[in-house]
């Protein structure tokens, strides 16, 4: 049995696997709220997972990467609920594609701090919220977070920060048993992919294509299933690492014994 009851934020849920994210969790009992950054969309998915019979108990208009607008959506959220039991941040943008010197800077930054700042800015906002012992913050990660990504590499940088700023926040919650955890979805049809599967995006990453030529692409659901079940298992071993939905939830509880074994293994290391 899934929780009912418990109050999910799904930063990103406007569309793509934030969307599916809140719906699947929904279809569960979870209480869902949502922040994106454009209001018609956010409207859109707010009446479509109502249709679905999901709880929505609040939306917010915003940016990640500002903070006071981070925070307003939060505080406006528990203030209606009196509680917030799990995030999930699904909020990613890859404008800056192609050589390094042809991107604008201002564009490869704001790659960058979607990933970095608002990911900060949304763990601060909901920080003295989540329940210590029954939280958990689950991050949807990119391609790029464990090597390179030639034509994308601000992206690239953004998503491998992500990921460490995952293992140490992990590491500071040890002791509130506030589960976070990193889920690399695999490559997957959503509005993000298709807009790297047309125009200009497609001449510099073509391999995004080829997957999807070579039938390699994840369903969503292989994503939301496993986030559906870190946030209602919370396994506190994995807790800081970087977890392939293709791994499955029923690979994985063959697998926490490894885990606990190679403490290296999901994380970002030199090698």
């Amino acid at each position: 049995m899934e929780p009912c009851g418990r109050v999910v934020f799904v930063v990103g849920g406007s569309g793509g696997l934030g969307r599916a994210v809140a719906a699947r969790l929904g279809s569960g009992g979870w209480r869902v709220g949502l922040m994106g950054r454009d209001r018609v969309r956010l409207e859109e998915a707010q009446a479509a997972l109502g249709e679905e019979g999901v709880e929505v108990v609040g939306s917010g208009i915003g940016d990640v990467r500002d903070e006071g607008a981070v925070r307003r959506v939060v505080a406006e959220l528990v203030a209606g609920t009196g509680r917030l039991d799990a995030v999930i941040y699904a909020a990613g943008v890859l404008d800056g594609v192609g050589p390094l010197e042809e991107v604008a800077g201002s564009t490869g930054w704001a790659d960058v701090e979607t990933s970095l700042r608002g990911f900060a800015n949304t763990a601060c906002a909901v920080g003295e919220w989540l329940r210590a012992g029954q939280g958990s913050i689950v991050v949807l990660v990119g391609p790029g977070y464990n090597g390179p990504l030639a034509y994308a590499g601000w992206y690239a940088a953004g998503q491998a920060g992500l990921v460490r700023m995952v293992e140490s926040l992990a590491r500071e919650r040890e002791w509130t048993e506030v589960g976070v955890y990193a889920v690399y979805p695999g490559v997957t049809l959503t509005p993000f992919m298709e807009r790297l599967l047309s125009g200009e995006a497609r001449r510099w990453l073509p391999q995004f294509g080829e997957a999807f030529a070579e039938g390699k692409e994840v369903s969503p659901s292989v994503a939301t299933e496993m986030v559906a079940w870190l946030v209602r298992e919370r396994p506190r071993v994995l807790s800081g690492r970087v977890i392939p939905a293709l791994q499955t939830p029923e690979i994985l509880e063959r697998r926490l014994e490894l885990y606990q074994q190679d403490q290296e293994r999901g994380t970002l290391r030199l090698r």
